[in-house]
């Protein structure tokens, strides 16, 4: 960070787990280390990305909210709510039913703590409206700052009694605000501010018992089965995020697998949205024992990687039918009347192979020369990676046919480690020096060649946009836009010339007299020859197609700048 200039907090340890790691070994397959990464990412980052800007809470110079925030009026209210209940379905903290009962009857009125739950609510669900009251002198990137620093100040006001040495007992409340808050940090320029938050939280709601089976509820209304699924609802959701947020950064979660002696509770079973946070706290307790046995300062063996992969192997027999993980064609093909089950299916899918990716992730190659069992599992995680980009894609197909976007800040930590993998794959398989020596050559080991590779780039140019559609709410995903861009165009200059001889071989494939059977092609020859005939008058010629430009139509990189 100091390297691109930017101020962030110092000494930011990152174990095993996180994608440092990962991109070191990238480094280590390719056979030498890019030291002017760096200075490129310097030059071409964004930097509204990387600062601070004033609305962020952990901007130097925060913005005086008092003047300007006001509750928002009726229709606008109505509208954040759905928004929320409709868009943010990653965690399923409040009941949909009881939060409107509780608005409705003006609860928040003659409550500040709850007021603040509503508050944090609206926050959260601005990123999904297309509203300027909500944001920072017109700019999207800052839609809720205003609700998130009320609700702040609400709760601050809310313990003004309250002595400032004696901590808060945790209640219904304060978990629910501090769940809200980490969602919010989520899309800041620091969100690794959660670990710190969701994990002083869990601390804390051992207070409650609410890590073991049989405790006792200290409710002090009467609803106190109400009160006691809702505190277990909050206390998952925090589970979740510290899992997830331990497994991006390296570091230890606060709960091991024998801190706990119960599964999450079936009773939030309900909705496709609920019932898909279940299983993928299920998913979670694997994450956290693959955290515990493999990225630890010992780290485990083969025997358990297979363990865990077994385990995962469990959890989707026994997934239930509703549930069952979307087909690549079927992900973006359902109607709007089916948003929460795609969405709630595609995110299970993405979290289920994110799950498997990261339990194989220790025996993946480190040097260029790797032995058998690094490479086996090498293959096999590329197919994990080759189905989360899958699902990816049929989101933002789904997303570019009009419905509200479905990709969330949950799935930056996949896609980026998705991405990572995919280059180490290409780095380690497909020598950059390696170009045909014949462009006549269409035997099949090359032809094979050929599709490997160029499946490996569609699907890092598919997370690369997912990215850019995640930054659009969440201000962090730009940073790791900007990263994975210069490595995608490092690794395109890399291999131009590897890429040029792909398409003109596939090209002058194309253009021959036999059928699709025999070629292995079918529909690639047709969609290059469409390619290649814009602006050629449809000339068969390989030396008159301008290759540049349909490698550019296809993956979005011009070689031609490289």
């Amino acid at each position: 960070m100091t390297r691109l200039d930017v101020v962030d907090f110092p000494f930011r340890y990152h174990g095993s787990s996180s994608l440092h790691h990962l991109f070191i070994a990238v480094d280590g397959v390719r056979g030498f280390r890019d030291t002017e990464f760096l200075s490129r990412v310097k030059a071409s980052m964004r930097r509204e990305f990387w600062i601070p800007p004033i609305w962020d809470v952990t901007s130097p110079t925060p913005v005086d909210i008092h003047p300007l925030v006001m509750w928002p009026h009726p229709a606008l209210e109505d509208l954040l709510v759905n928004a929320y209940f409709d868009c943010d379905t990653h965690l399923s903290l409040l009941d949909q039913y009881t939060f409107r009962e509780k608005l409705s009857s003006g609860l928040a009125i003659r409550d500040r703590r709850f007021s603040a739950v509503c508050w944090l609510v609206f926050a959260n669900a601005s990123r999904f409206v297309d509203e300027s009251t909500t944001q920072y002198l017109g700019d999207p990137r800052s839609s809720g700052w205003a609700y998130f620093l009320a609700a702040k100040e609400a709760m601050a006001d809310a313990q003004r009694n309250r002595p400032a040495w004696l901590p808060e007992t945790p209640d219904e409340v304060s978990l629910q605000v501090t769940v809200l808050t980490c969602t919010w940090l989520h899309g800041t320029v620091s969100p690794h501010i959660v670990w710190l938050i969701a994990g002083s939280a869990l601390r804390a709601s051992q207070e409650l018992g609410l890590h073991i089976r049989d405790h006792s509820s200290s409710s002090p209304s009467n609803s106190a089965e109400q009160y006691a699924l809702a505190t277990r609802r909050a206390f998952w959701c925090l589970y979740h995020l510290d899992i997830n947020h331990c497994t991006s950064s390296g570091r230890r979660p606060v709960f091991s697998e024998g801190d706990f002696d119960f599964d999450p509770p079936l009773e939030l079973y309900g909705s496709v949205t609920t019932s898909a946070f279940v299983q993928k706290l299920l998913l979670d307790r694997i994450l956290g024992q693959a955290l515990d046995k493999l990225y630890g300062v010992q780290p485990g063996r083969n025997k358990d990687v297979e363990a865990l992969l077994s385990g995962t192997d469990h959890w989707l027999f026994a997934l239930p039918t509703f549930l069952r993980l979307p087909s690549e064609g079927t992900v973006g093909a359902q109607s709007a009347s089916d948003h929460p089950v795609n969405i709630g299916n595609a995110s299970l899918a993405i979290h289920y192979h994110y799950v498997r990716l990261l339990i194989r992730r220790p025996l993946l190659p480190r040097h260029r020369k790797a032995p058998l069992e690094q490479e086996e599992a090498l293959s096999l995680s590329l197919i994990e990676c080759f189905a989360i980009a899958d699902v990816l894609d049929g989101l933002l197909h789904w997303h570019c046919s009009g419905a509200q976007v479905p990709i969330t800040s949950e799935h930056m930590y996949p896609i980026s480690t998705t991405f990572a993998t995919l280059h180490l794959g290409l780095e380690y398989r497909h020598d950059s020096a390696a170009v045909p020596a014949s462009f006549g050559d269409t035997g099949d080991s090359l032809r094979d060649q050929i599709a490997e590779r160029e499946n490996i780039v569609t699907r890092m140019n598919t997370c690369v946009m997912a990215l850019s559609e995640i930054e659009r709410r969440w201000h962090y995903a730009g940073k790791l836009t900007d990263w994975v861009s210069e490595h995608m165009r490092s690794l395109c200059e890399r291999f131009a010339d590897g890429f040029r001889a792909d398409l003109h071989t596939k090209w002058s494939t194309s253009t021959q007299q036999s059928s699709e059977t025999d070629m292995g092609h079918g529909d690639v020859r047709q969609h290059y020859q469409t390619l290649g005939s814009e602006g050629l008058n449809g000339s068969a010629d390989a030396s008159a197609v301008d290759f540049d430009r349909i490698f550019e139509q296809l993956f979005g990189v011009n070689l031609a700048h490289m």
